[in-house]
């Protein structure tokens, strides 16, 4: 499934009239949620995560499975490059979900130069038609410099 899709969860469940209802995200009660049907719109990498419904009358309660929603996979780099000004570059794709700019805040770039001790590199991404790149000014200030990037 792609960024920005939208998509529903149904609970279905047959009982003693009236019926309530209570979504779960991650173990966690969702606000407002307690119709049968979960509709999430614009989903992104920060709606990932394990899906439930407690469904309730006035004898008893039961809980659904979880369903788990899994937006993108790895990300596939592209070849780095140095321009003749110095910036490196890297591309990185999804090839399982397009990219949004919705998907930026949940990746972060490491850089080290031992592969030993990492720092963050602050405003190092940016979004460009469905590809994140990753842009270093200063690599040339390092004998050697490797890079990482990390979906949190």
């Amino acid at each position: 499934m792609n960024s920005g899709a939208n998509l529903a969860f149904i609970s279905l469940a047959v009982g003693q009239l009236p019926l309530a209802y209570q979504w779960r995200f991650n173990g966690a009660n969702i606000l407002g949620a307690t119709n049968p049907t979960l509709a999430l719109a614009s989903v992104n990498r920060g709606s990932n995560g394990l899906y439930s419904a407690t469904i309730l009358n006035i004898l008893n309660h039961t809980n659904s499975r979880n369903a788990k929603l899994d937006i993108g996979g790895p990300l596939r780099l592209g070849n780095p490059t140095v321009t003749p000004d110095g910036l490196f570059t890297l591309t990185a794709q999804d090839p399982l979900a397009l990219l949004t700019p919705s998907d930026l805040p949940f990746f972060q770039v490491l850089a080290s130069i031992n592969l030993v001790d990492w720092e963050v590199l602050q405003s190092s991404l940016v979004f460009t038609n469905g590809t994140l790149l990753l842009q270093d000014p200063s690599p040339t200030n390092f004998p050697m410099r490797f890079y990482r990037v990390v979906e949190q």
